[in-house]
């Protein structure tokens, strides 16, 4: 199983706060054990203030890291490079095998998304309004 770091001391102490929902957690968790050796998970972005959104999108964009939603991970190797398309491809498609079932009819967001906002390409994980 991969191991779960973190980008700061500060990314941790936001993935441990309350208003994380434990299923989002959970989520984290399940692609920590399905991600393939020699990869680990490093979570890059929990919370995200509106301000820091303008930043990246360059505009603003409602985001659910600003309600503690979401988290963007990346996968690294021992040597910090990044796993490939395929690794992602592939994590991104267990995820939605095992958590998309679980999404409201109401909510029609993937919990999963790869993609590059303009930071390098990561896993978008997040969960809706209400989620336990």
């Amino acid at each position: 199983m991969a191991q779960i770091q973190f980008k700061s001391e500060q990314v941790r102490r936001e993935y441990a706060d309350h208003r994380v929902p434990p299923l989002l957690r959970r989520i984290v968790g399940f692609v920590a054990a399905v991600v393939p050796e020699p990869y680990d998970v490093l979570i890059t972005d929990v919370w995200r203030s509106r301000e820091e959104t303008r930043r990246i999108y360059g505009r603003y964009k409602h985001s659910p890291h600003h309600h503690w939603r979401a988290v963007d991970l990346v996968l690294v190797g021992p040597d910090g490079g990044r796993a490939g398309d395929d690794v992602y491809t592939h994590v991104k498609a267990r995820v939605g095998d095992a958590f998309s079932g679980l999404r409201p009819l109401w909510w029609p967001f993937p919990i999963c998304i790869y993609h590059d906002v303009g930071r390098g390409k990561h896993l978008h994980l997040q969960v809706w309004r209400g989620a336990k």
